[in-house]
C-alpha cells in the first residue's frame, strides 16, 4: 500500500537556481553542471524547460536525464536548452518493450533520431537484464545506432539491479526481480564485448 507520504519539498526555478550557484564555479572549472533527473522529468515540461533556460542563460552545462517518451513538441522546447541526453534504450523491440514497459517506441525511437539529427549530444544509455533484452539483436541495433550516428557519445551498459523491489512493493506491485539474477562481471564483460564487436562506440558499463 502507498503511504501517502510526500519526500522532498515543492521548489520554484529561482529556488533551485540558488542552490545551483552555490557550486556554480565548481561547475565551470570542472566541466560539471545542472542535470535534471526523474523519474520523467519532461512530464513536468514548463519547469523543465524554465530550469534549463535559467542553467543556460548563466553559462552552465545542462544534461536532461529522460526515458525519451515526450512529445516532439516538448522535444523542440526542451533541445535549445540541453548540452546533452542521457537517453534511455530499453528495447529495440516495439512487442517487447510494449510488454516491459507499456509504450511504444514510435515516439521514443522519433525523438532519439530527431534530437540527433538536429546535432544533439546523447549518452545512449541500455538497461539489460538477463533473458529479457540482452538478445544479440538487441546489441546490434545499439550498435548500429552508435555507428549512425555520431552524435552518440557513450553507449553506457546499465546492468539489471534489484535495489528498486522495495518500491515496486510500496506500489502495490510484485517485483520481477525475485525471478531473475542479477547480472555477474562475466556477463556485463560479454555485453561490452558483443556490443564493441557489433562497432558501437564508447562503450562503458558499471
Amino acid at each position: 500500500m502507498l503511504s501517502g507520504r510526500v519526500y522532498g519539498r515543492e521548489m520554484g526555478v529561482e529556488e533551485v537556481m540558488a542552490v545551483v550557484r552555490r557550486d556554480a564555479a565548481y561547475y565551470r572549472a570542472s566541466g560539471g553542471g545542472l542535470t535534471i533527473s526523474g523519474g520523467e522529468p519532461t512530464f513536468q515540461a514548463d519547469f523543465c524547460v524554465a530550469l534549463l533556460r535559467a542553467a543556460k542563460v548563466e553559462g552552465l552545462h545542462t544534461c536532461l536525464d529522460t526515458s525519451g517518451c515526450f512529445s516532439s513538441a516538448v522535444r523542440e522546447r526542451v533541445r535549445p536548452w540541453t548540452d546533452l541526453f542521457l537517453f534511455d534504450w530499453k528495447s529495440t523491440g516495439a512487442e517487447l518493450l510494449r510488454e516491459l514497459t507499456g509504450v511504444s517506441d514510435a515516439p521514443i525511437r522519433e525523438n532519439l533520431e530527431r534530437l540527433l539529427e538536429a546535432g544533439a549530444a546523447v549518452w545512449l544509455r541500455c538497461p539489460l537484464v538477463p533473458t529479457l533484452n540482452d538478445q544479440q539483436e538487441h546489441l546490434r541495433a545499439i550498435a548500429e545506432f552508435s555507428r549512425r550516428f555520431p552524435g552518440i557519445e557513450r553507449v553506457d551498459i546499465r546492468p539489471y539491479h534489484r535495489s528498486g523491489a522495495g518500491k515496486w512493493r510500496d506500489l502495490g506491485m510484485e517485483p520481477i526481480s525475485d525471478a531473475i539474477a542479477e547480472p555477474d562481471e562475466a556477463s556485463r564483460d560479454s555485453w561490452a564485448a558483443r556490443l564493441k564487436a557489433a562497432g558501437a562506440r564508447g562503450v562503458c558499463r558499471d
